[in-house]
């Protein structure tokens, strides 16, 4: 079957085909072919595999055990593959897969098994970035009147309604702090980071810094701060763990424990071995890192909210953030939210656009908010005072048009100049030169033991000594130049169509907008001030385009909402099945398993051909509702597991690693719930509600995990 909607993936090679006659001779390539045929065997190799897990696994003879037991009972065995903690069994035949699979506890020999048929979630036989979830928000985009209307669509994933939800927990939270430290610490919250200055996203931490004011460090209570020191997962093996604020960090790491009967708060941990200590907590299922006395983090956020008041720098720092997160460049080992700032800003200097901060000191006036004139914990005092304004000079546009394409232009060079960075330089806002490294270094004094250099070199401007890319590893950047490599076409692509070209660069994007926010403005219309005839825009009206609901969870009074695509729902009761051992009805685990017959990567489902019949010939369940129970904190403890797995098995399905995950820690000591947790699943049109018998922490930590895994694994259609 032909492909109808291009660009189409092609799943066998992982590549991007742009249109018919690349793809015709695409298809005859002798790549193309072999890896095409290994796909099917694997395919079908995957639907006559059963995924074994107990105690036998780790004798021996687990395989002559195994095999003589399936043999006898069901028929006969192709191959076993048997690792430490589970065993793959091939059979010659799906019937006799099915059969197997069909009996999930067996018994044999005084031995106990658990027997699951393998999930089915082939992705490209060789590495790469998988595209294929992108594909159907191309379609989306294309149908968008304009390059602003594209531009509504990233700007809505941005916004203060999280924010908003989250306020109230986090002042009642502080407050309660406060009372119980305040005789012996007292302190100033700072909303810190992308939180503070509306670049805020549904998968972003929260940051705040505790501006300490006093410390009685004698009258600190032991308790606490042994309490502290038992969150600690790593033990620092230098000198940071004396650092005279250590005792402080565990004091109010066990005051935070201490208030988690009163409050939504788990996942509690002090890292004292951290370059600026940190408290890290989850607070009603949301990230939160607490820094101590990390006065240049308020100073640059209050620099950077400032800058960011300038609407065009907002939203081009909004468009360059939403593509790069889902490009994969925006994310832990990679850039930092800070680090893209930084590096834009020095990039609009070269364009003459910004200007050096130390210009900005010299031309205006200065000023130095109280309690931020000193960071103990930098190895050197820097100058913390800021300018009260910071003007950017762009060029004269005319219409929201002109606008918009300034915007993906300036997106465009950024990328091209942020990938041809190299090792040798600094990047160095505060005197707007990119100097070499030992410059840098002589220039402010500073040695290789002040500033880690790293493979590639941007520095905080307010704290010179920190690179915040220094984390990047070489390897880490090879596989992020390819993501460069991929823009740098597209823009070169640009002379011939500047729309089509802006339409091509989201396949590295994801539609996250959602009808809920479709009657906000969220400020756009503040940058493109005028209609299609010139006319300005009235509150609302750019958010009118035709886009899809893509999906969102929502969180109600006692009630979770999770909202998912219809041919995603078979997936995730299988999830709920597979990876959580949630006890579901047998009439979803049916229904999970025959939709899953056929891989989602392997389809693409044609909305527009889709007759109503098809879609509910395969979900009678909407609208009926369900018992479901849980007895194991799956959800807890699997990083560690998960990543030895990815390590091991670097080809393997990510869905089949975290049923892997679930198993190994089912076969060692799991952690059980004080009593077995009941809440109803009632299937929507939009997605599933989830409504627990009674509020608890540990549902509140089951429903953000299933938050995580729904991003992850059941946005989009493919």
């Amino acid at each position: 079957m032909e492909p109808e909607i291009w660009p189409h993936n092609c799943v066998a090679c992982n590549m991007e085909i742009p249109n018919p006659i690349s793809w015709s001779a695409h298809k005859q390539g002798k790549k193309h072919v072999v890896k095409e045929k290994e796909l099917a065997r694997r395919q079908a190799e995957g639907k006559r595999t059963c995924y074994v897990t107990g105690e036998v696994v780790a004798t021996p003879v687990a395989e002559l055990l195994l095999r003589e037991h399936f043999e006898s009972t069901f028929g006969p065995v192709e191959k076993m593959i048997c690792q430490e903690r589970f065993c793959l069994v091939v059979f010659e035949s799906e019937a006799v897969s099915g059969a197997c699979a069909s009996q999930k506890d067996q018994e044999f020999s005084g031995y106990k098994i658990q027997v699951k048929p393998r999930i089915q979630n082939f992705g490209a036989v060789a590495g790469g970035v998988n595209n294929a979830k992108t594909l159907a928000i191309i379609k989306q985009l294309n149908s968008a009147a304009d390059l602003s209307k594209q531009l509504a669509i990233v700007d809505m994933f941005y916004g203060s309604c999280q924010i908003e939800m989250f306020q109230k927990t986090l002042e009642s939270f502080l407050e309660r702090l406060k009372l119980e430290v305040d005789k012996n610490i007292n302190f100033t919250a700072d909303l810190i980071g992308s939180a503070k200055y509306q670049l805020q996203t549904p998968s972003s931490d929260f940051d705040i810094n505790f501006r300490v004011e006093k410390v009685n460090p004698f009258a600190l209570d032991e308790k606490f701060v042994e309490l502290g020191r038992k969150t600690v997962r790593n033990e620092p093996h230098n000198a940071r763990k004396d650092r005279e604020q250590t005792r402080a960090v565990l004091y109010i790491t066990g005051k935070i424990v201490s208030l988690s009967k009163a409050h939504p708060i788990s996942s509690v941990h002090a890292v004292i071995g951290a370059r600026k200590p940190v408290i890290r907590m989850n607070l009603a299922g949301k990230k939160l890192e607490i820094s101590i006395a990390n006065t240049a983090a308020s100073v640059n956020t209050r620099f950077f909210d400032t800058c960011l008041k300038d609407h065009l720098f907002l939203h081009l720092m909004k468009i360059t953030k939403f593509i790069y997160s889902h490009g994969e460049l925006s994310r832990a080992g990679r850039f930092s939210s800070y680090s893209i700032l930084i590096a834009m800003y020095s990039f609009l200097i070269t364009k003459k656009n910004a200007r050096p901060i130390e210009h900005l000191m010299d031309t205006q006036e200065v000023e130095l908010e109280e309690g931020l004139e000193e960071d103990s914990f930098c190895r050197k005092q820097w100058d913390y005072r800021l300018p009260k304004e910071v003007p950017f000079q762009w060029p004269a546009v005319a219409s929201k048009e002109a606008a918009v394409k300034l915007l993906f232009e300036l997106f465009f060079e950024f990328t091209q100049w942020l990938g041809s960075l190299k090792p040798e330089i600094v990047i160095d806002i505060r005197s707007g030169q990119n100097p070499p490294v030992e410059q840098f270094l002589n220039s402010y004094s500073l040695t290789e033991l002040d500033f880690k250099v790293g493979i590639l070199n941007i520095a905080d401007p307010f704290e010179l000594e920190h690179n915040t890319t220094s984390h990047i590893t070489a390897k880490t950047l090879h596989k992020m130049s390819k993501v460069f490599k991929s823009f740098a076409i597209k823009a070169k692509m640009k002379a011939r169509s500047f729309k089509k070209t802006t339409l091509r660069v989201t396949n590295f994007i994801e539609d996250q907008s959602s009808s809920s926010l479709l009657a906000k403005d969220w400020g756009v219309s503040v940058l493109i001030g005028f209609g299609e005839s010139g006319n300005r825009l009235q509150t609302g009206q750019s958010g009118s385009t035709t886009v899809a609901n893509v999906p969102r969870a929502v969180k109600m009074e006692n009630e979770y909402t999770l909202n998912m695509s219809l041919p995603k729902k078979p997936e995730f009761f299988s999830f709920l099945d597979k990876v959580l051992r949630i006890r579901i009805p047998d009439k979803l685990i049916n229904s999970s398993m025959e939709e899953m017959e056929i891989s989602p990567k392997k389809i693409r489902i044609n909305e527009e051909e889709m007759s109503s019949d098809s879609i509910d010939s395969g979900h009678e369940s909407i609208g009926e509702s369900f018992d479901c129970s849980v007895e194991y904190k799956l959800w807890e403890g699997r990083r560690s597991t998960r990543r030895q797995l990815e390590r091991e098995y670097k080809n393997c399905a990510q869905i089949d690693i975290d049923a892997q995950v679930s198993a190994l820690l089912l076969s060692k000591q799991p952690k059980k719930l004080a009593e077995v947790m009941s809440f109803r699943l009632q299937v929507t049109d939009s997605g599933v509600r989830l409504q627990p018998e009674k509020k608890s922490q540990d549902f509140a930590e089951l429903f953000r995990f299933l938050e995580q895994a729904v991003s992850k694994y059941f946005l989009s259609e493919t």
